[in-house]
């Protein structure tokens, strides 16, 4: 219901919630109010093509004969993460009695004698933006790399990533408040320690040829060792998406980096007068490839292989390719003055 500066909403022939409408609409509170505004369409094509609704199990109970406690609780998505879900079907939640009128009717539960009163739709989203640890949130990140590479980024729902863990999606907003939170984690675990990484020998006072296997043999490891499947995060359909710009600067910043260590080594000599443009990108296509072949946990590659792709790499650039065993026994010592 709305009359005009204030709107309601019944559950179960119940005033549910009360509040300001532009309050209800900005925080709703009671979890059938969350369910209710979900399936509001959005006027932007493209935020409504990623709209996720939740959709509310079961039938709606009999309003000649409702259910005693909560008269939500029988369809209830929040239910099994409230503390003691079995009070929700004996005990009506109330307010308390200080609560005014800008949020009057929203469910409150007592946790325990002293304790107050808790908001449990806020408690809720609280709970999601905290760091989680555990099973449920590592099988969450990587069925989500699966179906993102198998599906697209925007075809894939979090109602779809819950059912791939074997999980509900309440449960699944309990880690992540969102599926942009998933993405950004998976880019987090990979640009949090690569560029830091990268950037460091860039600006490393050694030699550029070392530098650069160091690099490739590194970040060649990191992905092919990754637990999840890459081959949709990496892509235009994400990286070019201004949600996520910030990341998609981190990746800029990796690739200049990059592109330093080639500079220094055309200026010194070591590599051929090439565009170091040119095999920046052609040097970000290896990764890429290496990911696509074996990140997520398919076969792994042998262990050879990304000493292997950095030789490969540096066998093109470097002017003398006798050279090449010389960088190599640098890096494998450590020590890069054994580099020419």
């Amino acid at each position: 219901m709305n009359s005009g500066r204030t709107g309601g909403v019944l559950a179960g022939r119940r005033l549910a919630a009360s509040s300001a409408t532009a309050d209800l609409y900005r925080d709703p509170r009671h979890p059938y109010t969350v369910s209710l505004l979900s399936a509001v369409p959005v006027p932007d094509p493209s935020a409504e093509a990623m709209r996720e609704r939740i959709i509310l199990a079961g039938d709606p109970p009999n309003p000649a004969s409702p259910p005693s406690g909560c008269r939500f609780h029988t369809r209830c998505w929040l239910r099994e993460q409230l503390g003691s879900p079995e009070r929700c079907a004996v005990e009506e939640p109330s307010p308390p009695p200080n609560l005014g009128w800008s949020h009057r009717g929203v469910p409150f539960h007592r946790r325990s004698a002293g304790e107050g009163y808790v908001n449990v739709a806020r408690g809720a989203r609280k709970r999601a933006q905290r760091p989680q640890t555990g099973s449920s949130r590592q099988r969450i990140l990587v069925e989500a790399a699966r179906l993102f590479a198998s599906r697209g980024y925007r075809a894939t729902t979090t109602r779809q990533i819950a059912q791939a863990v074997g999980i509900q999606q309440p449960s699944l907003f309990h880690h992540f408040p969102s599926k942009d939170a998933i993405v950004q984690e998976i880019l987090r675990s990979d640009l949090d320690e690569a560029v830091p990484a990268v950037e460091a020998l860039a600006s490393d006072p050694g030699p550029a040829s070392v530098r650069l296997y160091r690099y490739l043999r590194h970040d060649v490891e990191h992905l092919v060792r990754s637990p999840y499947d890459r081959r949709g995060i990496d892509t235009e359909e994400i990286m070019g998406d201004p949600r996520f710009a910030y990341w998609n600067a981190k990746r800029l910043r990796l690739h200049a980096a990059v592109e330093r260590i080639v500079k220094d080594g055309v200026d010194s000599g070591v590599f051929l007068p090439i565009d170091t443009a040119l095999a920046r990108e052609a040097i970000a296509g290896i990764p890429i490839r290496a990911l696509t072949l074996y990140s997520g946990g398919r076969t792994g590659p042998p262990m050879q292989f990304c000493d292997e792709i950095a030789s490969l790499v540096l066998r093109g650039l470097l002017a003398e390719p006798a050279a090449l065993g010389a960088v190599r026994a640098a890096v494998a010592g450590g020590d890069s003055d054994h580099a020419a």
